[in-house]
């Protein structure tokens, strides 16, 4: 058996590398979660910069995880929304009360389960209603996205891709 700790520097690799030292590293799922959470947070600051930090708006319950929370929705200057899933690495799309991310279905779950939670400002609720009147227009004025942030196989930030979901 591989020592966990041999002096050398540790590189956090892809999950791939991850996965080939499962059996030597008794903290494997912590490092694979901290390289989701960490490409996670990449693509949300890639979404930041791509759609415009200044037009983000805060639609966040204000807790630790985002289960039943939008990651990103900003408000565009023609007044339709772009509403972004991000995710790290190979993450695949969730799905929500039988819902998959990135559909319709899926957005006015998330509406449902905001208004329900009696935790948002007026504000955030007037912003809550603009989105759903938005995604109710024919067509919807909302755009739906995921921007998945990869890593290259030496464990450096990769290419972001963003994908346009039709609603």
């Amino acid at each position: 058996m591989r020592p966990l700790h041999t002096g050398q520097p540790f590189l956090l690799s892809p999950c791939e590398k991850l996965k080939e030292t499962k059996t030597y590293d008794v903290d494997y799922k912590a490092q694979m979660k901290a390289v989701r959470d960490a490409s996670e947070k990449s693509a949300e600051l890639m979404a930041d910069i791509h759609f415009g930090k200044a037009n983000e708006i805060n639609l966040s319950l204000g807790t630790l995880g985002k289960q039943g929370q939008f990651d990103r929705v900003y408000k565009n200057a023609d007044g339709s929304f772009s509403v972004v899933e991000c995710k790290g690495g190979a993450s695949p799309l969730g799905a929500r009360q039988g819902y998959e991310q990135c559909t319709k279905a899926y957005i006015e779950s998330i509406i449902a389960n905001l208004r329900a939670s009696n935790k948002l400002t007026t504000k955030q609720l007037d912003d809550l209603d603009e989105l759903n009147n938005a995604i109710n227009m024919t067509p919807p004025k909302v755009k739906n996205y995921s921007l998945r942030q990869k890593f290259n196989d030496d464990g450096s930030l990769g290419d972001s891709v963003l994908t346009e979901y039709s609603l």
